[in-house]
């Protein structure tokens, strides 16, 4: 298994409800990710996170990453900072915002209030 450390400096956001991703680290798990995927999935400073394992709000996901021990699993919820450009919606959900009505390959349209969480369009 992978003993490179996260790899994230965050802070909470004036809310408190998020953490704002402020650098990646190098070498981390977050920059091994980085590399191996395009970069419409990739964590960049500027994201922010919004659920850690079951965790919700700042101080309770920085209570959940301070009690990972070696071998147990973190899943993060990252939104971008910036919306997924059309190419990308494309390639990762089959969601065409240029013309409108893209259905996703689950079958869910973008015009349902899933469709556009995942994707910001407005169709």
């Amino acid at each position: 298994f992978n003993t490179q450390g996260l790899g994230i400096l965050a802070s909470p956001d004036d809310s408190n409800r998020f953490l704002y991703i402020d650098d990646i680290r190098t070498p981390s798990l977050i920059a091994s990710w980085n590399v191996a995927h395009s970069d419409g999935m990739q964590v960049r400073p500027g994201d922010r996170i919004v659920a850690i394992n079951e965790a919700r709000g700042a101080y309770t996901m920085l209570t959940e990453i301070q009690a990972h021990k070696t071998g147990s699993f973190l899943r993060l919820l990252i939104e971008p900072s910036e919306p997924l450009l059309s190419d990308e919606l494309v390639e990762l959900f089959g969601c065409d915002a240029r013309i409108g009505g893209g259905v996703f390959a689950n079958g869910t349209t973008c015009g349902s209030s899933v469709g556009r969480l995942l994707c910001g369009c407005s169709h």
